[in-house]
């Protein structure tokens, strides 16, 4: 019983972990506003007054700023895998007790917690360069902050937060299915030794 509600327990979190990095997509990572109009970009693409435009149709696509939003969704797109197989690991430890199920579940949450940190990491720093850009634009006066707000109201959105909460919800998975084999072996342990007390009983 216990062993079920555990794994059930990884399942959920690993399933509300992988819907807060698939929000990763959307077009909300960094917001900015430049000339009374707001500007938010996303690992696809970014939006303004109504209209997106994907990155890979811009004559400069690359630029530092769309290199690293490349790698980054690369690294988003193994992790989605990941965690299909870690759900579907999980899914098959409730009908079997082989360790070898709840030791490959074990190491594909550590792979995917790894892949989500490498990916959450490379889309900060390409929100980080993307706002490098937009400072030293506004410096040289090619951009111009909206009204009296000198930082253009710069701030990371939704999109790029989200995938954190789905990187501590993947670290709450993480002992989950350790957990259920060390349960597993102890009542194994104590099964083997109740039995051989009644031998000896004999």
């Amino acid at each position: 019983m216990i062993r079920t509600l555990l794994l059930f327990s990884g399942i959920i979190l690993i399933l509300l972990s992988l819907i807060c990095a698939l929000l990763a997509n959307a077009s909300y990572g960094y917001v900015i506003r430049i000339d009374d109009s707001e500007l938010s970009y996303g690992l696809w693409k970014f939006c303004g007054d109504g209209e997106c435009t994907r990155y890979r149709e811009l004559s400069d696509y690359d630029g530092p700023f769309e290199i690293r939003v490349h790698v980054a969704r690369g690294f988003f797109i193994a992790d989605y895998v990941i965690s299909l197989i870690l759900m579907t690991s999980l899914v098959l430890c409730l009908f079997t007790e082989r360790k070898e199920a709840f030791i490959i579940a074990t190491l594909f949450s550590v792979l995917y917690a790894l892949l989500l940190i490498v990916a959450n990491i490379c889309q900060t720093l390409a929100y980080k360069t993307l706002k490098d850009e937009i400072d030293l634009a506004q410096k040289d006066g090619t951009i111009h902050p909206s009204g009296d707000d000198e930082d253009n109201g710069e701030s990371y959105g939704w999109s790029f937060v989200l995938p954190w909460v789905g990187l501590a919800l993947a670290f709450f998975e993480l002992p989950l299915p350790v957990v259920v084999l060390q349960e597993y072996r102890e009542n194994c342990w104590k099964y083997f030794w109740k039995m051989s007390k009644n031998d000896l009983e004999l």
